[in-house]
C-alpha cells in the first residue's frame, strides 16, 4: 500500500497547529503567561517580558485564601459556582472583609447573599463580611462556647467595650457584670482579621482587557508582554529556522486568540450597552446569539470566555456574566403586539387578562416590558381593557 508521507506530515502539522490554537484560546491571562514563559525558556526567538507582570507574583509560602476556600467547599460538599466565589474573593481586603459591595448582573441578590452566607461559615470563619461586627457575629454563631450567646449581644456594643462604658451596656442589655466580662473575654479570643494568615492577593482573577466607554467603546489589553526576534533567516541553521518559525506561529496564534476575544467583547458590549452606560439590567444574550453575530461556533465562544475577565470602571467582571438568559429578548414591537393579541384571543372571557396579567405572561417568555407599554400596545391594537372585554 502506497503512503503519501508528505501529505501525512502536512496533516499532522495542521492538526498540531489546530490543537495549539484551541489550547491557547482557552487559556486565561495566568495560564497564557505560564505557557509563554515556558516556551521562551526553550526558544531563543521568543521573549516574554515579566517586569510588567510583577503584579501576578505573590508569596507562595503563604497558602492563598482561594486554595483554602476551594478545599473547604469540596470537603463540605457545598455548591457555589467557581466563578462566583472567585469573584467574591477578589473583592476582599487583606483582613478578609469586602472592599466594595458585591454585584454581578447575572446573579440575583438572593443568589449572591446565599453564596456569601455559605462562605462566611467556611474556614477561615468570618471572612466575606462587610465589617468587624458582622465577622465577629458569624464567629460567635459558629462557636460552641457557652459565652458565645453573650458575645453575639456584645458585638453590637464594640465602641462601648473599647471605651469601657460597661454601665451603658448593662443598662441596654440587662446583662450582669459577670456575664458582660465573660462575653468580653470570649470576644477577645475571636479573630478580628480572619484572612490575615492567608494570601488574598493571589492571582485568582486577572482582567484580560479593559473596557472604556466615552460615547463609544474602546478596549485596552492588559499585560501583553511578548514578542519574537526577526533575525535574518539566511544566517540561521536549519534547527534555528525551525525554532524561529515555531515562535512566529505561536505569536500568530496568540494574536488570533486576542482578536477573537476582542471581537466577542465588542459584540457583548454593544448588546449590553445599557449595562455599561447606566448599570441597567442585562439584556437577553446567549452564546448562540454572540456566535451568530461573530460568525463563530458557540463552542468557540465558550472556550474563548472561559475563566476570563474584563475591567470596567476599576471593577473586575467575569466575561461570562455578560450573558443572560432572562433579559429582554431582541424582539420587535410588532412581534410583541401580536403576542398580546394572541394571549387575549385565548383568554377566558369571564376572567379576561388585565394588562398586569399580560405583563407577567410575557415575562415567562423572557419578554420583559412595563405594564404601561402593554397598555399602549393594546390600545394601538384597538383592543379594549379587561373590564370592557368581560362577558358572562
Amino acid at each position: 500500500m502506497f503512503i503519501n508521507h508528505e501529505k501525512l506530515t502536512i496533516k499532522q502539522s495542521f492538526n498540531s497547529q489546530k490543537e495549539q490554537s484551541l489550547k491557547i484560546l482557552s487559556y486565561n491571562t495566568k495560564d497564557l503567561k505560564e505557557y509563554l514563559c515556558k516556551q521562551a525558556q526553550t526558544n531563543p526567538f521568543l521573549t516574554y517580558t515579566a517586569e510588567a507582570d510583577a503584579f501576578l507574583e505573590y508569596d507562595h509560602s503563604t497558602q492563598s485564601l482561594y486554595d483554602k476556600i476551594e478545599a473547604e467547599l469540596k470537603s463540605t460538599n457545598q455548591t457555589i459556582p467557581e466563578d462566583l466565589y472567585q469573584y467574591l474573593i477578589s473583592l476582599l481586603d487583606s483582613n478578609g472583609y469586602f472592599k466594595t459591595t458585591p454585584f454581578l448582573a447575572s446573579y440575583s441578590e438572593k443568589q449572591l447573599q446565599q453564596a456569601i452566607y455559605i462562605l462566611q461559615r467556611t474556614e477561615p470563619y468570618g471572612c466575606f463580611c462587610r465589617n468587624l461586627k458582622e465577622s465577629l457575629k458569624v464567629q460567635c454563631e459558629l462557636s460552641e462556647n457557652p459565652a458565645s450567646e453573650t458575645g453575639t449581644i456584645l458585638c453590637d456594643f464594640l465602641e462601648e467595650l473599647a471605651s469601657h462604658n460597661y454601665d451603658e451596656i448593662i443598662h441596654k442589655t440587662e446583662l450582669t457584670l459577670d456575664e458582660l466580662e465573660e462575653g468580653f473575654h470570649f470576644i477577645q479570643t475571636l479573630n478580628p482579621k480572619p484572612a490575615a494568615n492567608y494570601s488574598t492577593d493571589a492571582p485568582v482573577l486577572q482582567a484580560e482587557i479593559k473596557v472604556i466607554y466615552d460615547d463609544k467603546f474602546h478596549f485596552e489589553w492588559i499585560n501583553q508582554n511578548y514578542s519574537i526576534q526577526f533575525d535574518d533567516m539566511n544566517h540561521l541553521t536549519k534547527d534555528l529556522r525551525k525554532l524561529r518559525n515555531e515562535a512566529k506561529q505561536l505569536l500568530n496564534t496568540v494574536q488570533k486568540r486576542n482578536m477573537t476575544l476582542l471581537q466577542i467583547m465588542d459584540t457583548l458590549c454593544h448588546i449590553q450597552k445599557d449595562f455599561f452606560i447606566s448599570n441597567s439590567p442585562l439584556n437577553y444574550c446567549t452564546l448562540e446569539m454572540v456566535a451568530k453575530e461573530c460568525g463563530l461556533h458557540a463552542s468557540t465562544i465558550s472556550r474563548a470566555i472561559n475563566q476570563k475577565g474584563f475591567e470596567f470602571n476599576n471593577k473586575y467582571y467575569p466575561i461570562k456574566h455578560l450573558f443572560c438568559h432572562t433579559g429582554f429578548k431582541e424582539i420587535t414591537s410588532e412581534q410583541i403586539k401580536q403576542r398580546i393579541k394572541y394571549l387575549i384571543q385565548l383568554e377566558d372571557k369571564t376572567k379576561p387578562f388585565s394588562d398586569e396579567s399580560i405583563k407577567k405572561a410575557l415575562a415567562k417568555e423572557n419578554i420583559h416590558i412595563s405594564r404601561r407599554t402593554i397598555t399602549k400596545y393594546r390600545e394601538q391594537l384597538l383592543i379594549p381593557c379587561a373590564s370592557k372585554r368581560y362577558t358572562k
